[in-house]
């Protein structure tokens, strides 16, 4: 057996939850460190805006490396929302996001 671990502390809001890539106005990527407290503040101002409830399905068309794509993630799953997957050579269909969320 190996030496005994420390058990893991629960994070604090400000603990870093992502880092988002932009290229900013210098063209070169950057990286922005986002903590659980803007992630989560993200979240609750758009299913407050929105009255999300997990009678909604929301399509999830962010690319992950989006910032929003955390909402179309979080917020449904937070809300007991449904959140529906998209094909990539969907992402510009109208009429298919529509079939989609109407399954």
């Amino acid at each position: 057996a190996g030496p005994a671990l420390d058990a893991p502390r629960p994070g604090a809001v400000s603990d870093l939850a992502y880092i988002l890539y932009t290229s900013g106005s210098t063209g070169e990527p950057k990286g922005v460190e986002i903590s659980h407290l803007a992630a989560a503040n993200t979240v609750e101002d758009l299913q407050r805006r929105l009255q999300l409830t997990a009678d909604d399905r929301i399509l999830a068309l962010s690319a992950l490396e989006f910032d929003l794509s955390v909402f179309d993630l979080f917020a449904a799953l937070s809300t007991g929302a449904a959140v529906i997957g998209i094909e990539p050579e969907a992402q510009r269909d109208a009429p298919r996001w529509r079939e989609l969320a109407l399954q």
